[in-house]
């Protein structure tokens, strides 16, 4: 645009002049009355017009044509003209070169290109200095958010800003981290304090049915309901105790890491479980690397890996086979079973792989909510009677 703009002041100067010298030449005619006196260059040319039927008119245009001087092709700017002079009309044509006016123009233009560069540039920069300045509230606010985490801080605090938005967002974001914190504070303690008082009440009604186990006067029916109450309150213990584990997992309260020995962990598992193994004459083959070191928290791998034995043990067959599979990157639990296969969807969701009134229906849910944790994948395969369960620790 400025450019053009350049250009039409410097043709507008150019017409005005041509305009002047077209004035001169009519008033050169008072002294001349033959009109062809007064042409001295073939870049003007003035023929008397017959009659009187003519409008009087200015054009101006630019042409290109041949300058015989240099032998090439110029442009010219050219002012075609009717006009009346003591009541007779003559047509003019007067034309200037634009040699001067196009090398000005040339050179004009890389020095308009760099102004223009720098001033964006300038505008630019001045432009982001202003954007951080008037910004940096809310990227502030927003790194805060970042970071916010339940076990370290209780709200995200308003910084004052003189920007109102900004202002309103960071009153919003402090009064909702409030209420989430006042919430997770909350469901943390009726968590405990249900873990805490449920566990009571079953201790002493586990302790009262062992008294009255002792009781020489039952009968062996009277032992059965006994056993079977004495079942069902070991399963409400596991059953409390799996769900304070999976809130606890949700809240991500477990957040501290430290190295734990997964090599170690599996030898200890296969220890606590060699009874049962051994019970129902299972096969135990182990293919386990040494000092296989992760880092998490030692209570939860310890979780995954006996919730994951304990339940290759509790649904293999009789007479079956279990392969532990470990490295630094992978653990693999395989097991024999029936022969129906289980959606890894309802497999590891909580209560719905309840395979027995002795189970609760969290060990898998409890194992995949540390997975996803950790960021570990974790996936069921079906192959015949084997049941296989792959950790990717990586």
């Amino acid at each position: 645009m400025y450019y053009f703009l350049v250009q039409k002041v410097l043709f507008d100067g150019i017409d005005e002049a041509l305009h002047q010298e077209k004035i001169q030449l009519l008033n050169n005619l008072r002294y001349e009355t033959d009109e062809r006196n007064l042409v001295q260059t073939d870049r003007l040319t003035i023929v008397r017009l017959d009659g009187v039927n003519h409008h009087a008119s200015d054009e101006y245009k630019t042409i290109e044509q041949m300058d015989h001087e240099d032998n090439e092709m110029q442009d010219y700017r050219e002012l075609h003209s009717i006009s009346q002079h003591a009541g007779t009309y003559y047509e003019i044509k007067i034309q200037q070169s634009l040699s001067e006016t196009e090398t000005l123009l040339d050179s004009l233009l890389p020095i308009q290109i760099v102004f223009f560069l720098l001033v964006m540039s300038i505008i630019l920069l001045i432009s982001r200095y202003v954007s951080g300045r008037v910004w940096q509230p809310f990227y502030t606010l927003l790194e805060k958010i970042r970071n916010y985490d339940l076990n370290q801080n209780r709200y995200i605090d308003q910084n004052k800003s003189d920007i109102d938005e900004f202002n309103e967002l960071g009153k919003s974001v402090e009064r909702m981290t409030r209420k989430i914190y006042q919430d997770y504070i909350a469901q943390k303690e009726f968590n405990e304090n249900t873990s805490h008082e449920l566990q009571t009440p079953l201790a002493i009604i586990r302790n009262k049915l062992d008294l009255l186990i002792q009781s020489p006067e039952l009968s062996e029916q009277d032992l059965g309901l006994i056993q079977d109450v004495y079942d069902a309150i070991h399963r409400l213990s596991h059953l409390n105790r799996g769900l304070l584990l999976l809130a606890k997992i949700d809240n991500r309260q477990f957040h501290e890491k430290s190295n734990v020995s997964l090599d170690q962990v599996i030898r200890k598992a296969v220890t606590a479980y060699r009874e049962q193994i051994d019970m129902k004459n299972i096969k135990l083959i182990l293919f386990v690397a040494e000092d296989i070191v992760i880092q998490a928290e030692p209570t939860l791998i310890e979780t995954l890996v006996y919730n994951l034995l304990s339940n290759a043990v509790k649904y293999n067959l009789e007479g079956g086979q279990l392969k532990i599979e470990a490295n630094g990157s992978e653990l693999i639990i395989s097991n024999t079973g029936t022969q129906d296969q289980i959606s890894a969807e309802k497999l590891f969701k909580r209560f719905a792989g309840n395979g027995g009134e002795s189970s609760t229906g969290l060990g898998l849910s409890i194992v995949k909510k540390i997975c996803d944790l950790y960021g570990y994948s974790i996936e069921y395969k079906h192959d015949g009677f084997a049941h296989q369960i792959s950790i990717e620790l990586a």
